[in-house]
């Protein structure tokens, strides 16, 4: 089971096939005893080092869920302008992007860069900090990925929706602006939730052949 015992459970296989990404949600709070829990339990993910490099700021806040919506649209627009595209050029992006303002509940998923030995070792022979996160691949940002998959599957079993958006950090900056987050910290993804109202298609993936090498 994933996390407690009862009639109310799903098995973890079920989780992990039935989740499927929601765009649309019903008008429906969803308790901050439930948002607590669904985020404790994504707390257990491994993280490099056990650090635990994340922080979860909740908005639940219809006025701000706006001003991020609106500070991404705007970003976006100078994006394709800056690109010599029309602004109709990034609708789709921009929807994609800004969606999370009707959800009831967007969580701004924050993190702090893991330093290890090595990565020490590697600052002090001279390597600068884009080609340590090259040869690394940036283990805070694998740890939050591990940490925000744990919680779409905790919201699953509570019967909430959830999708993980990378889209809005494009507008990075000005939204960490917002959202009162700062150096060392850095703003790393969106996770919108609520109770969903839409009934999600097939998901179509990779056969595992096609994506499995056995080294024997």
């Amino acid at each position: 089971m994933l996390s407690r015992k009862g009639e109310n459970c799903v098995e973890l296989t079920e989780a992990v096939l039935g989740r499927r990404s929601i765009r649309k949600f019903a008008d429906k709070p969803v308790p901050e005893k439930t948002i607590l829990e669904v985020i404790r339990l994504a707390t257990h993910a491994p993280s490099a080092g056990n650090q635990q490099m994340w922080h979860f700021t909740v908005v639940m806040n219809r006025g701000v869920k706006e001003k991020l919506a609106e500070t991404i649209t705007g970003a976006f627009k100078q994006i394709a302008a800056g690109a010599g595209q029309e602004q109709a050029w990034m609708e789709g992006p921009i929807h994609a992007a800004t969606f999370f303002k009707n959800a009831p509940v967007v969580i701004a998923v924050s993190t702090t860069r893991y330093m290890s030995k090595v990565d020490e070792a590697l600052q002090m022979a001279g390597r600068t900090r884009q080609e340590i996160d090259e040869l690394r691949c940036r283990p805070d940002l694998q740890s939050v990925g591990a940490a925000v998959q744990t919680l779409l599957l905790a919201a699953y079993e509570k019967g909430l929706g959830t999708c993980y958006m990378t889209g809005p950090m494009g507008a990075r900056p000005q939204l960490e602006k917002i959202l009162g987050v700062s150096p060392p910290a850095s703003l790393a993804c969106f996770v919108a939730l609520g109770y969903p109202d839409m009934m999600p298609g097939k998901k179509t993936v990779k056969d595992v052949s096609e994506i499995t090498t056995f080294i024997r």
